[in-house]
């Protein structure tokens, strides 16, 4: 829910599109109290991120925007094995699919691992001379901070290759004829 377009709305016509919002969601109306949450750190702290549980969930703030967040979104998930078939399912982290395409990807050459954040990775984006850590890369990448744990790393030989489909390592890049790995990274699932 983009906050922008509510600034010019009073508290009422707020209250009406956050409930329809909520009720899109299957969640029931929020209580005064939490309408005082709501209103007091969701809406009216410019640049804090806030939060309202809920329950099986909450509302978070996140930049410009409000996100309706799972409990199971905010979990650890659950470690998952890639056999280099087209798709990795990751439990409640999604799903990590790739197929082969001529623009710039992943080397097909080399096995690949699917992990977590564990803390304290980097790498060498392709079409960078610096190394970054992961936790600057998701953020310039506006990757909320409850999914931030949840994005799929692929490992090779203790190396970080690449991240989801947000950024691939320059040594693990496929040269223009490699028939290059195009990752696609479905945090929701979907059917694979």
């Amino acid at each position: 829910l983009e906050l922008a377009p509510m600034a010019a709305l009073s508290p009422a016509r707020v209250r009406n599109l956050v409930r329809l919002w909520l009720h899109r969601l299957g969640i029931h109306s929020l209580r005064q109290r939490q309408w005082q949450v709501f209103f007091g750190d969701l809406m009216a702290k410019e640049s804090a991120a806030g939060t309202l549980v809920l329950r099986g969930g909450s509302l978070r703030r996140y930049r410009q925007a409000i996100y309706c967040v799972d409990d199971d979104e905010v979990a650890p998930p659950s470690a998952a094995g890639w056999d280099g078939h087209q798709h990795a399912g990751l439990g409640s982290a999604g799903v990590l699919r790739w197929s082969r395409g001529q623009a710039r990807g992943l080397d097909p050459g080399y096995s690949y691992r699917v992990v977590f954040r564990a803390g304290g990775e980097a790498l060498q984006p392709a079409g960078s001379q610096h190394c970054v850590s992961l936790k600057r890369l998701l953020q310039e990448q506006g990757v909320p901070p409850w999914w931030r744990s949840r994005v799929p790393l692929l490992m090779c030989d203790g190396d970080l290759a690449a991240v989801a489909d947000l950024a691939v390592a320059s040594r693990f890049l496929a040269g223009a004829d490699d028939g290059a790995l195009q990752l696609i990274w479905d945090p929701r699932g979907g059917c694979p």
